[in-house]
């Protein structure tokens, strides 16, 4: 966490606030599960934080690598005085959907969770990231293999039920299955 040289007004009206700041109740339902939309998260952030001088902005920005965004959330408060934290997150696959609606949706997830975080509000059940809705991010070899795999299948070397295997191993993000065919096209090429 980064802050201000000193945090004491705002530490004075953080306080102040929560006492204010109520639990929100889920309302939405995602992928196997209930959320609190954003939008209800800031309307009472809205009515709550100027009573105390305090605000927040949150700023999205491009992440590391291609697979992820980040989001920074400063709280403010009127002396000037602030905190902040910043954190990076993947983007997760999404069928039917391009890059930059990924990249909002996490977006768009992260600030949720990030202003509820930083005000102390729970209003969701807790899912520990559902499986279904945010699945595992691929280790760089299984990248790696299935890309490899990938050409195979792109050059035709592989038909009938040894292509929905090598699919399945795709989907199922099975590294073992994906090496064994790999090593197998290549005995064949032999």
């Amino acid at each position: 966490m980064k802050s201000s040289e000193s945090i004491k007004n705002l530490a004075e009206s953080l306080v102040k606030a929560q006492r204010k700041i109520k639990n929100l109740y889920p309302s939405s339902k995602g992928y196997g599960y209930d959320y609190v939309p954003l939008e209800k998260i800031i309307d009472m952030l809205k009515e709550v934080l100027p009573e105390f001088g305090l605000s927040y902005v949150q700023l999205p920005y491009g992440g590391s690598s291609g697979q992820t965004v980040g989001l920074t959330t400063r709280i403010i408060h009127e002396s000037g005085e602030w905190i902040e934290e910043t954190a990076e997150f993947p983007i997760t696959d999404m069928k039917g959907v391009n890059a930059t609606q990924k990249a909002g949706a996490a977006i768009t997830y992260f600030r949720r969770y990030a202003l509820s975080s930083a005000f102390g509000i729970t209003g969701d059940k807790d899912v520990d990231a559902n499986d279904k809705a945010f699945p595992p991010v691929p280790s760089p070899e299984l990248v790696e293999q299935t890309t490899i795999l990938e050409g195979f299948i792109n050059d035709g070397k592989l038909q009938g039920e040894f292509l929905k295997k090598a699919k399945s191993y795709i989907n199922a993000g099975n590294l073992d299955g994906i090496k064994r065919t790999i090593d197998w096209c290549r005995s064949q090429s032999a």
